[in-house]
Parts: C-alpha cells; sequence; structure tokens
C-alpha cells in the first residue's frame, strides 16, 4: 500500500507537492494543488453514485419514479450522499501521507469548539443571506415558471428537509470545501491574496458544467456569479476563522437557502442566481472589511 499510495502525486524531497515549501507557495505549486482539487472534487461527487451500479438498482429506482414512490427515492438518494465525503477523507489521507503532513495542515489549526462555532455561525449567515436574496429576486417576478422541485405530493416535509440539508453538507459542502479551502488553501499564510483568488476563481469555473437549470450558453455564464459568491465566502471565511469549517458553513449554508424558494415554489433561474451571487460577494467583501485578516498574524 504504501509504495502505491506513494506513486500517487509526486513530490519533493522534502514530501511535498513541487513548488511548494514551508515558506512560500509558487504558481507551480498552487497550480497542481488546484489541479489535484478540481479533479478530486468531482470525482468524490460521482463516487457518490456508485450504488446506482449495482445490478438491479438503478431499474428499481426507475421502478418507484414511475409509480410515484418518490419517499422511497429520496431517501435512498440521502442515504448514499456521505459517499462522496468518505472518498474525500480517504483520499486526503493518502494525500497527507505523501506530502509528510496532518490532516489539520488542510484543514487548520483551531481548536474544535471554535470548528463548530465557526460552522454554525457562517451556515445561519450565509442560509438567511440566500433566502433573502432570493426573496429579493422573487419579488421582481423575472423568474415565474423557472426551477422547482416538481410534484412533492405524499412526502413527508422531514424527509425533505433532511435530503435537502444532506445533499447542502455530505455531497456537496464538506467535500468540496477540505479540496478547496482545505488543500487547495494551503500556503494562504505566506500568500493570503494570492490563493484567496485563485481558488475562488477555478472553483468558479468548474461551475461551467453545472446543472443548475441554465438553457442557454448565455445562462451557463450568468449562472457563474452564484459559484462566484460562494466561493468567495467560503474563501474569506477559511481566512477569516482559520479554519475550513467556517468555508464549510458558508457553502452548505448558501445550499440550505437555496432550499427556501424551492420549498415555496419560487422560480430559480437567471434573476435569482444574479441576486444571490451579488448579495453573496458583498457579504464576503464586508466579512473581510470588518475582520481585516491580513493584520492578525495568527491566521
Amino acid at each position: 500500500m504504501t509504495n502505491t499510495t506513494a506513486t500517487m502525486l509526486p513530490t519533493t524531497s522534502a514530501g511535498q507537492l513541487p513548488g511548494t515549501t514551508d515558506q512560500r507557495v509558487t504558481r507551480r505549486g498552487n497550480a497542481l494543488r488546484l489541479v489535484i482539487a478540481s479533479v478530486a472534487m468531482l470525482a468524490c461527487a460521482t463516487f457518490a453514485a456508485v450504488p446506482y451500479l449495482i445490478p438491479g438498482v438503478e431499474a428499481r429506482a426507475r421502478t418507484a419514479e414511475a409509480d410515484g414512490r418518490l419517499t422511497e427515492l429520496l431517501l435512498f438518494d440521502t442515504l448514499r450522499f456521505p459517499l462522496a465525503m468518505l472518498l474525500a477523507l480517504g483520499l486526503l489521507l493518502i494525500a497527507a501521507r505523501v506530502e509528510k503532513v496532518r490532516l489539520r495542515d488542510y484543514f487548520g489549526y483551531v481548536r474544535a469548539p471554535q470548528a463548530r462555532g465557526a460552522l454554525l455561525t457562517t451556515t445561519i449567515a450565509a442560509a438567511t443571506v440566500t433566502a433573502l436574496a432570493a426573496g429579493l429576486a422573487h419579488l421582481t417576478g423575472w423568474d415565474a415558471g423557472r426551477g422547482g422541485v416538481g410534484d412533492t405530493a405524499g412526502i413527508p416535509l422531514v424527509l425533505m428537509l433532511l435530503y435537502g440539508v444532506s445533499r447542502a453538507f455530505l455531497l456537496q459542502g464538506i467535500q468540496e470545501e477540505w479540496w478547496f479551502r482545505g488543500f487547495a488553501f494551503r500556503g494562504h499564510r505566506q500568500r493570503p491574496w494570492f490563493v484567496l483568488i485563485t481558488t475562488t476563481v477555478v472553483f468558479t469555473a468548474l461551475h461551467l458544467s453545472s446543472s443548475g437549470g441554465q438553457e442557454t450558453a448565455t445562462e451557463r455564464v450568468l449562472y457563474l456569479v452564484l459559484p462566484l459568491g460562494m466561493g468567495l465566502w467560503a474563501g474569506v471565511e477559511r481566512w477569516c476563522t482559520g479554519t475550513v469549517w467556517g468555508a464549510v458553513g458558508v457553502h452548505g449554508g448558501i445550499h440550505t437557502g437555496l432550499i427556501v424558494p424551492a420549498l415555496l415554489g419560487w422560480g430559480l433561474g437567471p434573476t435569482t442566481w444574479l441576486v444571490v451571487g451579488v448579495a453573496l460577494c458583498v457579504a464576503a467583501v464586508a466579512r473581510l472589511l470588518v475582520r481585516r485578516p491580513w493584520a492578525d498574524h495568527r491566521l
């Protein structure tokens, strides 16, 4: 096992990725981290669909959908979401072993109570900002008839909320932030602005392939404002709180906030993406100006 894992990532003699040192992060090292984070993030998200490869599972799911047994289908999907997080954890353990570091070198050096506090506060803040911004977009009426969750008759509200929150954190928020505001964020103490900008740009660009209800090429570009705000605020919280869990809270909180308009039947289209995305960017900038992490040498 040792020989196999040691060859998965190229390293220097110090056990680090090429282009990185204890003192500074070079463009080459940063680029390599971003490539690895991008591939790994997509692989982990895809891994959650592995249960459908089990013989008979996909056919049963289609039958359940056709028969209107949506509760069964929703419960199955909810249970498979943790697979993405588990694969991410396994891969990060391998990466840490190759680099001769610990997971806390990726996740941040804060105590558990502080990490939990950061997760809770950023989740609440992000969910609130997102829901309010979506409500503002709804008032325009420009997204009427767009998006929605379809027919939810007979599905318990508790299950829908469980599905939404599980998807927000277990499938998306946790593993994606572990990679982008954890693994790829190493070196931010030496070059914070460089790492913040590059991780945000790459994270945003990856969402060109997202399926968020875009209907045209123009809408695919407009949609990017949403992940731009998400990535920027998540990166800012990683910097300000000193822990990846602050970023996880932002990411999961935004998706959780979007559950509100979905359940209320509000349209989710270009107007919502733009209004919510801009609101997230404003929140990120406000957080930076208030916290001023560049003046705190502990961060």
